[in-house]
């Protein structure tokens, strides 16, 4: 009879039950191509699943130093009673805890933080996000009584292509170039 009960508790309880909530951090755009010594402003874009409001969380963020570096991180988590916009570290390719906590929280797709990039060499960066691990700003939602921790899922990592673009100097001397053979082919073409 106990294996009964027991079996009708386990096929009968809601679905909702067994879900955990999860939180996951994209880059956006998801593809770029920027001139060298352009900058450019991505957006680490988030999306909470669960119930209840997203309490808090940290990210860390890599990408190749010799490629791209980051002038600034500005957080747009609204309502944070503790925030952090992360440390830059352009010697090893990596923002580290850039995070937020927060009395009212976050649901579904919200903004935690753009970052201002500037090429400085020609190639190819993976911008990748992962989860920071940090004390305090840690993956949490408000579900009662005390809340329940959030499992984090990266996002799918995201290529960031800086090409030379090529001197004034350049295109004058290619133009200068091109005039100089239409002058010494033009009587060429009209006999």
């Amino acid at each position: 009879m106990k294996y009964l009960l027991a079996l009708t508790l386990i096929l009968f309880t809601p679905v909702q039950t067994w879900a955990q909530a999860t939180a996951r951090v994209d880059v956006e755009p998801i593809c770029c191509a920027v001139p060298l010594g352009d900058e450019t402003v991505i957006t680490l874009l988030g999306l909470y699943e669960g119930d209840g409001n997203l309490l808090g969380g940290a990210v860390n963020l890599a990408f190749d130093p010799t490629v791209v570096q980051v002038l600034d991180v500005t957080l747009q988590v609204a309502d944070a009673f503790f925030s952090n916009s992360g440390s830059i570290d352009n010697t090893l390719g990596q923002v580290s805890n850039i995070g937020f906590a927060s009395f009212d929280g976050v649901s579904g797709s919200f903004a935690l933080a753009t970052v201002t990039l500037q090429a400085v060499g020609v190639g190819t960066s993976n911008l990748t996000v992962s989860d920071a691990n940090h004390p305090i700003f840690v993956w949490a939602n408000d579900v009662p009584p005390f809340g329940e921790l959030v499992s984090f899922v990266p996002g799918s990592p995201v290529q960031l292509t800086v090409a030379a673009v090529p001197e004034p100097e350049t295109w004058a001397l290619l133009l200068l170039g091109l005039g100089l053979i239409g002058v010494r082919r033009g009587p060429a073409w009209r006999a």
